[in-house]
C-alpha cells in the first residue's frame, strides 16, 4: 500500500478487480494483533512505572523522615546514603558527608578519634551489630555525644554491601 498502489490492487488476489476479504483479513490480522499487544504493553509498563514511583516515594519517606541520622556506608567507606537528620544531629548537610567520607572522623573528639577510627576500619560481611558512643563537634562548635549503632548490609546473594547505621544525640 505504501508503494503507491491502491488497497484494491494490493488485495486483488486473482486480478479480477475485487478485494479478496480472506487475504485482506489475513494481512491486517497480524498488524491489528501487533497494535493491540503494543498498546497492552504500554499500559502494563505505565502501571509498573507508577508502582515503582510509589514504592520509591514510600522508601524515601521512611528513610528521610527519621529522627535519627541514618547512613549506609559501602565496603570502601563511601556514603551511599545519609539522611537529612544529619543536619540536626551534626550541623552538617547530608551532601557534606556524601562528598567527604572523612568528615565524620574529623569532627570526632580527639580523645575518641582512635576508637572510632578502629570501629570504622574493622567492618566486614562476618561482622555483627555494633554500638559505640563518642563525642563530635557540631557545626555550631558545641561538643555533643553521639550514639552510633550499626550492622552489616548483605544482599539476597550474600554479597556484603557495607554498613547501615543509626546515629543520635544522647
Amino acid at each position: 500500500i505504501n508503494s503507491g498502489i491502491s488497497a484494491r490492487e494490493a488485495f486483488d488476489a486473482d486480478g479480477g478487480g475485487e478485494i479478496n476479504p480472506a487475504l485482506q483479513t489475513l494481512t491486517h490480522a497480524p498488524v491489528e494483533m501487533y497494535t493491540l499487544l503494543a498498546e497492552q504493553n504500554r499500559e502494563l509498563i505505565a502501571r509498573r512505572e507508577a508502582d515503582i514511583r510509589k514504592l520509591n516515594e514510600r522508601n524515601r519517606i521512611v528513610a528521610d523522615y527519621t529522627v535519627d541520622w541514618e547512613t549506609w556506608i559501602d565496603p570502601l567507606g563511601v556514603y551511599q546514603y545519609s539522611s537529612p537528620a544529619c543536619q540536626r544531629v551534626t550541623g552538617y548537610a547530608a551532601q557534606d558527608f556524601m562528598d567527604d567520607p572523612g568528615l565524620l572522623l574529623r569532627i570526632v573528639h580527639p580523645e575518641d578519634r582512635a576508637s572510632v577510627a578502629e570501629h570504622f576500619s574493622t567492618h566486614d560481611a562476618n561482622d555483627r551489630y555494633h554500638e559505640i558512643i563518642f563525642r563530635i563537634r557540631h557545626a555550631n562548635g558545641e561538643w555533643r555525644w553521639l550514639e552510633h549503632i550499626c550492622q552489616p548490609v548483605i544482599d539476597a546473594a550474600g554479597t556484603y554491601l557495607g554498613r547501615r547505621a543509626s546515629n543520635r544525640n544522647v
